[in-house]
């Protein structure tokens, strides 16, 4: 992703103007349950999240949970477009 897009993506989410190193991209609905990795110039299922977040361990737990029979995969692809840090807090991530 370049910093033109970058940008764009954190101005979408309100973060524009903020350093862009506090941040990382991060996919709404992660590639490990489904998501869409998009095409060039696609940022519908990209969004900045704050650098250092819990998100990686969510993705993981819930990616174990999915594969393990004990998270339907719509449900888990539901609530990371909802609130990806609820989900974190039921999965035990946060």
């Amino acid at each position: 992703m370049v910093n033109d897009q970058l940008k764009s993506l954190m101005t979408a989410y309100g973060y524009g103007g903020m350093p862009l190193d506090r941040f990382a991209v991060a996919y709404v609905v992660p590639l490990e349950v489904g998501g869409s990795p998009g095409t060039a110039g696609d940022l519908s299922n990209l969004w900045p999240v704050p650098a250092g977040s819990k998100m990686p361990t969510t993705v993981a737990l819930v990616r174990g949970r999915v594969c393990a029979g004990t998270m339907q995969l719509t449900a888990a692809q539901n609530q990371f477009r909802r609130d990806w840090r609820a989900l974190g807090r039921t999965v035990g991530a946060l």
